[in-house]
């Protein structure tokens, strides 16, 4: 032992001991810097506009991103309510594309989620993919493709344009101020659309749709006057619950699994469905298809009768339907309304066009409760379009205005 301590001296010449022990401990210490995280993180790195940044969170946490002013992405990283345990590892570095964010744990078996959050800037045009075990995420002031996902929390867009592909297994969703195509999902949350022109479509699981606007504009060519940048149908989802959309440009296909439907004016045909809730669409310009399995159906046509799709189609397994159309329509109306023993006598068809209506003699039993069905046809205008309504222990009222 003493011939190899002398060896070592003599290769190692006026060391110490201690410096030769900080050399014996050295790789032991680089080990340990590699695999443990020291928090708070704050890189930045060089990139070009037009590039993206990959954000791929294995060990979970909050993502923040907005965009700035600059050539250059930073990237900050904080220990949340939990600490990252054991043996956290961030990994920030370019690639071919852009920059990649990696943070996982060293050791798989770890369950500890969502104990991050990274607060990011971007310039403003980027491309941005999140995928996060666990987190919420906010993206604000991008533009170019938005896409990703979280196995837990609420999604937040606001001032984007360009594409947006985004999904949450559990949270609500707002996408706010922006112009984009794509679509946003969400496994049990509400979603809000709220100021967005473009093809954006939004479908839950479970909870309501709300869409307001577009209020986003385009300044025209032709003396500074604006008008809204539109991408066409609106498409709304929900597995439960109501969908409300303050405009749809170019109309709207809105269905739900149960909840109220409501759209306040729709610049093209609207297809509504819902298996249990009221439908109420006004200044509708365009054709009208609605469906509920239970509640009222109140429906406005607006705008010139003569031109596209003017058909009405209507039914109500339970409640009133009340149809107001432009005078000027020409119509070929069939209305059947069937009523239950119960409430013999309590509804009727009334309407501004004269109709001939009959009653059927016989109760029908085909393994349902008996039913009578009130009858009502008429025409005018020579009845180009066609309207057809269907409830059962409701009243139709049908108005010319």
């Amino acid at each position: 032992m003493g011939k190899f301590a002398n060896s070592r001296e003599h290769y190692m010449p006026g060391l110490t001991a201690l410096s030769r022990l900080s050399i014996a401990l050295f790789p032991i210490v680089l080990v340990a810097t590699s695999a443990h995280a020291q928090f708070p993180i704050d890189r930045t790195l060089a990139t070009k506009p037009g590039e993206r940044i990959f954000l791929d969170i294995d060990a979970g946490g909050a993502v923040d991103v907005r965009g700035t002013d600059g050539n250059q992405v930073r990237v900050r990283v904080d220990e949340g309510s939990r600490e990252c345990e054991p043996r956290c590892q961030v990994d920030i570095e370019p690639d071919g594309e852009g920059v990649h964010v990696r943070a996982y744990h060293v050791e798989r078996s770890s369950r500890n989620r969502g104990s991050l959050r990274f607060t990011v800037e971007v310039p403003r045009r980027y491309d941005v993919r999140i995928e996060t075990t666990g987190g919420g995420v906010t993206v604000e002031g991008v533009t170019g493709r938005i896409s990703g996902r979280t196995m837990g929390g609420g999604l937040r867009f606001s001032n984007l344009d360009g594409t947006l592909d985004f999904t949450t297994m559990g949270g609500a969703i707002s996408v706010r101020d922006s112009k984009l195509d794509g679509r946003v999902h969400s496994m049990g949350g509400a979603v809000t659309i709220d100021g967005v022109s473009g093809n954006l479509s939004g479908t839950t699981m479970g909870g309501r749709v709300t869409r307001r606007g577009p209020s986003v504009s385009d300044a025209s060519a032709s003396g500074g006057r604006s008008s809204v940048r539109s991408g066409g149908v609106i498409h709304m989802r929900s597995m439960g619950g109501g969908i409300s959309i303050d405009d749809a440009p170019e109309g709207a296909d809105i269905e739900t699994m149960g909840g109220d439907v409501r759209v306040r004016r729709a610049g093209g045909s609207v297809r509504a469905h819902t298996m249990g809730g009221t439908i109420r669409l006004g200044s509708v310009d365009g054709g009208i298809r609605a469906t509920t399995m239970g509640g009222d159906v109140i429906v406005q046509m607006v705008g010139d009768a003569s031109r596209g799709d003017r058909d009405v189609e209507i039914s109500s397994m339970k409640g009133d339907i009340e149809v107001t159309v432009p005078k000027s329509l020409a119509m070929d109306i069939d209305v059947e309304l069937s009523y239950t023993r119960r409430y013999e006598g309590d509804f009727r068809i009334t309407s501004d066009v004269p109709l001939t209506q009959s009653v059927s003699s016989e109760w029908t039993d085909n393994g349902d409760t008996p039913r009578k069905t009130i009858r009502a046809k008429g025409s005018v205008g020579g009845g180009r379009n066609k309207v057809r309504i269907r409830t059962i222990n409701g009243n139709v009222r049908i108005i010319r205005e």
